[in-house]
């Protein structure tokens, strides 16, 4: 079951990759150097590789802990909801702190949105972080991440 705190591990590792490669795209100018053509591609490339592999990893760990509640059942409980983690909110520590970040990331991305004359290079690193804040709200306050902690605390 360590193997799952791993392979927790590397979900983030790649949503963080998948939300951050949209930085990029402030360097992109398809009709200028092929070095910025080349990062508009490149770009697209990681954010969906960063996002089926993270998400393809999740749907494993889901796979394991489905598995692991079926063979523990009576001797092994961990507590969960039966709400998605998308739509549950401040369910840990952890999940409060992306929750939080999610709800100001969104903010300040609207601000930027609607206002033109702010600089728009920043408004893209925030909408970068917004993606990465919305992912980690869904899996921090999801049953995948409620399964990982309770591994830990056991110590398996």
């Amino acid at each position: 079951m360590k193997k799952d705190i791993t392979l927790m591990k590397l979900v983030f590792i790649a949503l963080f990759v998948s939300s951050f490669s949209v930085i990029l795209s402030i360097f992109v100018d398809y009709k200028g150097t092929a070095v910025q053509a080349i990062l508009g591609y490149v770009g697209a490339v990681l954010f969906w590789i960063g996002l089926v592999i993270g998400y393809v990893i999740l749907g494993m760990i889901s796979k394991h802990r489905k598995d692991f509640e079926r063979i523990n059942k009576p001797t092994h409980r961990f507590k969960k909801s039966n709400k998605p983690g998308i739509i549950r909110f401040l369910s840990n520590k952890y999940a409060m702190i992306a929750d939080v970040a999610m709800v100001v990331f969104l903010i300040v991305t609207l601000v930027f949105i609607f206002i033109p004359s702010l600089n728009q290079n920043v408004a893209v690193i925030f909408a970068a972080c917004l993606i990465f804040s919305v992912h980690m709200h869904s899996i921090l306050n999801g049953v995948n991440f409620t399964y990982i902690k309770s591994l830990r605390n056991k110590g398996e």
